[in-house]
């Protein structure tokens, strides 16, 4: 079955824009519909025109805490508060850093 799928990232140092690239070309391979955007430039509702949403981020310390996902991440939770993805394949994937206390 040939999807429309979307990913949406963010990335600091370019390695998450790195491994969304890879996987849009690994999926477009396949004959699926692939669409790469920086998660800063959609809203909740143009995720939901995709049949998968695959949601990338990288992880670095953020206000003294590491493991955090990138600040565009957290304003798009924000913006899409009391909203959810019910019902709506989705996939999620970070880059985190070996140097971590729990990687």
């Amino acid at each position: 079955m040939i999807m429309k799928i979307g990913i949406f990232y963010a990335t600091y140092s370019g390695g998450t824009q790195m491994a969304s690239e890879f996987l849009a070309e690994k999926l477009k391979s396949l004959g699926h519909e692939v669409t790469l955007k920086q998660i800063s430039e959609i809203s909740f509702d143009e995720t939901l025109t995709y049949d998968l949403r695959v949601f990338t981020s990288p992880s670095w310390d953020n206000e003294s805490e590491e493991g955090q996902p990138h600040i565009d991440f957290i304003s798009f939770i924000q913006k899409s508060a009391g909203k959810n993805f019910s019902g709506k394949p989705c996939a999620v994937f970070g880059l985190g850093d070996s140097t971590y206390a729990h990687f």
